[in-house]
């Protein structure tokens, strides 16, 4: 298995959303983020497929968590989420938050650690979060 995502918006529902490579965002915004799990290893884009990847549905019981990387010239960290599935009625499904007081800004990739038993996971979704700086500082 190849371990991906994709963003998921405009969520009403398990049979209601809109799917999408990247996720925008303004610095200083709260967000819900919901994602839908994939494997990049089935329906390739080699293959030709518009949207890469299949639905990905864990074992029961497994977690999953994110890591935003927020590297940039001003502070090096990582932001750590756990997610929950909202869904019981899908378990690909995942939502997780982000926080105002996040420090997200810029474009970041999304690291995934998914735990199934004894079994873990790694995946990345690179260039997934655009987060539009709130100010751009003083003016010159």
């Amino acid at each position: 298995m190849k371990l991906s995502a994709i963003f998921l918006v405009d969520v009403g529902s398990v049979n209601i959303y809109q799917e999408s490579q990247q996720l925008e965002m303004t610095e200083g915004d709260s967000a819900t983020v919901y994602i839908q799990l994939r494997d990049l290893a089935v329906q390739t884009a080699y293959q030709g497929y518009k949207n890469p990847g299949r639905r990905y549905i864990p074992a029961t019981a497994a977690t999953l968590t994110v890591q935003i990387d927020t590297m940039n010239s001003a502070n090096i960290a990582t932001v750590t989420k756990v997610c929950a599935q909202p869904f019981l009625q899908d378990p690909s499904i995942w939502m997780f938050t982000i926080l105002a007081t996040d420090p997200v800004a810029g474009t970041k990739r999304l690291k995934l650690t998914l735990t199934e038993g004894a079994k873990i996971s790694l995946g990345v979704v690179n260039s997934a979060l655009l987060v539009t700086p709130s100010s751009f500082g003083p003016a010159t």
